[in-house]
């Protein structure tokens, strides 16, 4: 939902290059068609003895929402604000399991679907975002003695998302995730996306 990134966004601060402030933002200009770079994350959750990770990383396209009805709004988009998000596009997904001595990994090509992206430019060059993988895949976890693997069920949503927020730095957003206090494990993730011009 949109409220939430705002929310979130006003307690996470982008510190990389191009997240803070000592430049002059420039706004989203005509013929501007979306973003596009690099991002990562890596989060893991520890509970009871057993920590799940999750890593991915990709280079992707975020192009301009065209249709408004397809802008995920619980409140009124700011004037002069645009919105994207990532049409097509996969990351490397790699899901770690390990508990009570038994251990599993897998990597997987993650397909971004629709719902998975939202990122937001307002008209002063602040910028905030999100994109959260989600779908189940089954991890193999081996255990000491042999007998093999055992798929066990992993869920990206449980391990967090990347929140993007920061201001332009001319044509570029740059930055480096900070997690929210309180946040019950560790997350951290960046992004360096460069504006997209020309025909889709």
């Amino acid at each position: 939902m949109r409220r939430l990134f705002l929310v979130f966004g006003s307690v996470v601060v982008a510190t990389a290059c191009g997240g803070g402030g000592g430049t002059t933002p420039t706004p989203p200009v005509a013929g501007l068609r979306g973003w596009s770079g690099a991002v990562t994350y890596s989060g893991v959750v520890s509970t009871q003895g057993a920590s799940r990770t999750m890593k991915w990383n990709g280079n992707l396209d975020w192009l301009k929402i065209t249709d408004t009805s397809l802008i995920p709004l619980d409140a009124p988009l700011p004037p002069g604000a645009v919105s994207y998000t990532i049409k097509s596009g996969s990351l490397k997904l790699t899901g770690s399991i390990v508990a009570g001595g038994c251990s599993g990994s897998r990597e997987i090509m993650h397909q971004v679907k629709a719902g998975e992206s939202y990122l937001e430019v307002q008209a002063d060059g602040s910028y905030i975002g999100n994109l959260e993988p989600t779908g189940l895949f089954d991890v193999p976890v081996s255990c000491p003695g042999g007998g093999g693997s055992v798929p066990v069920p992993f869920d990206p949503s449980e391990l967090g998302s990347l929140r993007i927020s920061g201001k332009l730095n001319n044509e570029r957003m740059k930055g480096t995730m900070l997690p929210p206090p309180g946040a019950p494990g560790t997350f951290t993730g960046d992004w360096d996306l460069l504006a997209l011009y020309g025909a889709s």
